[in-house]
């Protein structure tokens, strides 16, 4: 007889240590924007890891396409999620091929994955925000966004724009933590009723933790 209850604790192990592998990654990709000189192989590994946080100059496209700073900017803003918007692309397929199109069935499940994801990648999405509040100053009294050092703080409509993406983009991950929050708080009730949807909801929050731990 298959133990259900055990390949779904496997399978939630799996998907928690995979998390916890990627935003160490992701962690170490962040640190190649320090200013600090890197030299390989250290510089070499932070490069690579820099993928998951979106940061796609370090392919150095330039020779074939030379897009503005600010347009760079929004497309590694909108990373995480355009992988959101695939997932659930993704989803309303199966959910129309497999399942015949009963949404109410596969919410829960919808919900779980896209929590996953943005807990995933929260990492970049807090980083691709706060981008454009990086200014390094200059001696003429300017200073210069860190990560694209064309760009004048503060001055002209370039810097307003990325701005402006930066605060929306940093909207999202707040909101997901307050609705993480509130998850949390509902957890001890929702938990008494045996609510089976909410605990498969929120999966991607809970399993990571054990009672005894």
């Amino acid at each position: 007889k298959v133990d259900r209850a055990s390949e779904n604790l496997s399978l939630a192990t799996a998907f928690v240590a995979t998390g916890l592998l990627v935003t160490c990654m992701q962690q170490l990709g962040a640190f190649a924007d320090l200013t600090i000189p890197w030299v390989p192989p250290v510089s070499d590994i932070m490069q690579a890891f820099a993928y998951l946080n979106f940061d796609f100059d370090v392919i150095q496209m330039g020779c074939l396409v030379s897009p503005p700073p600010s347009v760079r900017y929004a497309l590694r803003a909108a990373g995480s999620f355009t992988l959101v918007l695939v997932l659930c692309v993704i989803h309303a397929v199966v959910l129309l091929v497999w399942h015949k199109g009963r949404l109410v069935e596969t919410t829960s499940s919808l919900i779980c994955s896209v929590g996953f994801l943005v807990f995933l990648f929260m990492t970049p999405m807090v980083i691709s925000s706060i981008l454009p509040l990086q200014c390094r100053a200059h001696p003429n009294n300017k200073s210069t966004v860190h990560r694209y050092p064309s760009v004048v703080c503060y001055s002209g409509s370039e810097h307003g724009f990325m701005v402006a993406v930066g605060v929306a983009s940093l909207l999202f991950p707040a909101l997901f933590v307050a609705w993480c929050a509130r998850a949390t708080w509902m957890f001890p009730r929702e938990m008494q009723r045996l609510n089976a949807r909410f605990t498969n909801t929120f999966a991607f929050l809970f399993a990571r933790f054990r009672p005894e731990a």
